[in-house]
């Protein structure tokens, strides 16, 4: 009986050692993208019946703290409008499909003109999700006016609560 129970102990021993469960595979993660990284590319930009009006390109800006401490993203769009080129500071919404443009105020234009561009909220007219990223379209809702600086650059008014449709290509 004794050899008995010394030959259980000796086998649980030699299983317990040689007998390890099988480790699992890890998960292999594909890495995650940058928000940024779906708007980057070139754009050829048409009016709301489809006209073809400028190409615009958007660019990959800055990574890094902005002014406030935050660690931020952000994009250059060249040639936005037709008119400048601006800046804007990517914003972590629910949705990661929106390009928000902000409020920007004293952007000086391709032609020395002075401008304040800024996101129009949602036009409820439409079913269309303005300012986001739906496949390779963007439709662009933005205001567009000079209001501040007309008078003292001696230009005309101009005031636009636009609507562009920039496709990727």
């Amino acid at each position: 009986m004794k050899n008995i129970y010394y030959f259980i102990l000796a086998l649980s021993i030699i299983c317990l050692t040689y007998c390890t469960k099988d480790k699992a595979p890890c998960p292999t993660s594909i890495p995650e993208h940058e928000v940024w990284e779906k708007f980057i590319g070139e754009y050829n930009v048409y009016d709301t019946i489809g006209n073809f009006i400028y190409q615009m390109e958007i660019k990959h800006h800055f990574n890094g703290v902005n002014v406030h401490g935050n660690i931020v993203d952000s994009l250059i769009i060249l040639n936005f409008a037709d008119t400048a080129d601006l800046f804007i500071e990517m914003r972590n919404y629910i949705d990661n499909r929106v390009l928000s443009i902000g409020f920007n105020e004293s952007v000086t234009g391709h032609n020395g003109q002075t401008w304040q561009f800024y996101d129009n909220v949602e036009d409820t007219t439409t079913v269309e999700l303005e300012n986001t990223l739906i496949n390779d379209t963007i439709v662009l809702f933005f205001r567009q006016t000079n209001i501040q600086y007309w008078v003292n650059e001696g230009v005309p008014y101009y005031y636009c609560d636009c609507k562009q449709i920039a496709v990727k290509h």
